[in-house]
């Protein structure tokens, strides 16, 4: 469904504040797609998050087994789903259904590639841009919060990535681990603090930066 025009699976959709269609949507003219529709082609997208100076949109979306994905969002694309994954199906049966090969890579495809895909999958949730605020050497920093239960795969975690000035790829990347599911995390600006929604206790945790 997140390849058929008529229904708004699998879709990114644009409403203007009122909750009427974007006027100027990249699918109104083509006709092709639901008015609201801004991008196709999604499994599962988990958070979203703009890029406060250059406007870029950030999304993060679950893979099936495997295949997460952190992408910028571009008006009018297609990002595959489910033609092309870097997961697998998590039944065998549907591994040759025609409607859903998963193919590898995106690029082969014709499909954008992700900016980072996470293999094995990480549970990937939230992504938020952090300030200089935050760290004066932070310029295009953004932390990924991972679910999933395995520390050594990469779940639990906050993944931090650092983007070049053309946003097309990634020049620094760590992991802090938390050692908890993490759901959801929002910067607190006001605070200079990150909030981090922790499952598995349930608590809230804090980040801050030392001097």
């Amino acid at each position: 469904l997140a390849q058929d025009p008529s229904v708004h699976y699998g879709k990114l959709l644009r409403l203007n504040d009122d909750g009427t269609p974007a006027a100027d949507n990249p699918f109104v003219e083509s006709g092709e797609y639901l008015p609201e529709v801004y991008t196709v082609g999604h499994r599962n997208i988990i958070g979203l998050d703009f890029h406060p100076d250059s406007g870029e949109l950030w999304a993060t979306e679950n893979g099936p087994q495997g295949g997460d994905e952190a992408n910028i969002i571009q008006a009018g694309t297609n990002y595959g789903w489910p033609i092309v994954s870097y997961g697998q199906h998590y039944d065998e049966t549907f591994k040759n259904v025609r409607e859903a090969p998963l193919h590898k890579p995106h690029s082969k495809y014709g499909f954008l590639e992700p900016i980072k895909n996470y293999t094995p999958a990480i549970g990937i949730s939230e992504i938020i841009k952090i300030p200089q605020t935050f760290d004066s050497n932070f310029k295009n920093d953004y932390f990924v919060a991972a679910m999933g239960k395995y520390l050594h795969e990469g779940d639990l975690t906050i993944h931090h990535i650092r983007l070049n000035n053309e946003f097309n790829k990634i020049v620094y990347s760590s992991v802090i681990p938390i050692g908890e599911r993490i759901r959801d995390l929002s910067f607190l600006e006001n605070e200079n603090k990150i909030i981090m929604i922790l499952e598995n206790t349930p608590s809230i945790g804090i980040i801050e930066k030392k001097d």
